[in-house]
């Protein structure tokens, strides 16, 4: 959907009574009512970002060997399902699921206001305008499960991920680079008796908050004034 910004404000009554800032901001509105246009879908990033940094973490075994563990994206009911069911499954584990999200009142801005950048296009060689809607701040829970055979097993990782965080973890996906994990909490060890298995499972429970901003769609201001859809799959960190 493309919106030529000149002949917007030249038409008779359009833009009349109107500021610069105002008109844009009306169009930006009407740009977002389309179908077509769709949000930045941020969260499966997120995930992805959390599976990757939790699926690097490391212990020492009994017999004196660093091993990896792995992580995966599941709720802590199928977490148990899953243990349950597969006789081989490796411990220990990790596992990470998004629980809540909440506005950031403290961070939220007044709702009329734009945001208007100039980045520089590195395959056109040529500096371009962009514009969009204020992001929405908001405060994205998760909760870290770690899943142990072994007390000692449990506290070499549950230190470990207590160090990643000093004070705040940084987020660094193909949308954001700049937004902040920080650990609010921690659960004591708990043991899960499995169903018709002898053994007994220790977890741990860390809940992590996320404080980021939910990006509107953006828009290209060209050269003839015209208003373009960027692409959902445009990086954010030159914005």
């Amino acid at each position: 959907m493309d919106i030529n910004l000149e002949v917007q404000t030249g038409q008779e009554g359009s833009s009349k009574g109107r500021t610069a800032n105002e008109l844009y901001h009306h169009i930006l509105g009407e740009m977002q009512q389309n179908p077509s246009v769709l949000p930045i879908s941020v969260y499966k990033e997120f995930l992805r970002f959390f599976i990757a940094t939790f699926g690097n973490l490391k212990y020492r075994a009994a017999d004196g060997k660093v091993k990896d563990i792995k992580c995966m994206h599941a709720r802590p009911e199928r977490a148990v399902a899953k243990l349950n069911q597969q006789q081989n499954m490796i411990l220990p584990t990790s596992t990470i699921s998004q629980t809540a999200i909440q506005e950031a009142e403290n961070r939220r801005r007044i709702s009329n206001l734009f945001q208007h950048e100039v980045v520089w296009d590195e395959k056109k060689l040529r500096a371009e305008r962009i514009i969009r809607v204020v992001d929405r701040p908001v405060n994205i829970q998760y909760t870290l499960n770690l899943w142990t055979k072994y007390v000692a097993d449990m506290d070499q990782l549950a230190a470990t991920v207590r160090l990643m965080f000093n004070p705040t973890m940084r987020v660094n996906t193909k949308f954001d680079k700049v937004s902040q994990v920080f650990l609010d909490s921690e659960s004591d060890n708990s043991t899960i008796t499995l169903a018709d298995r002898e053994d007994r499972i220790v977890k741990r429970s860390f809940t992590l908050r996320l404080e980021t901003y939910i990006p509107n769609p953006r828009f290209k201001v060209t050269s003839t004034g015209e208003i373009e859809q960027l692409g959902v799959d445009v990086g954010l960190d030159g914005c």
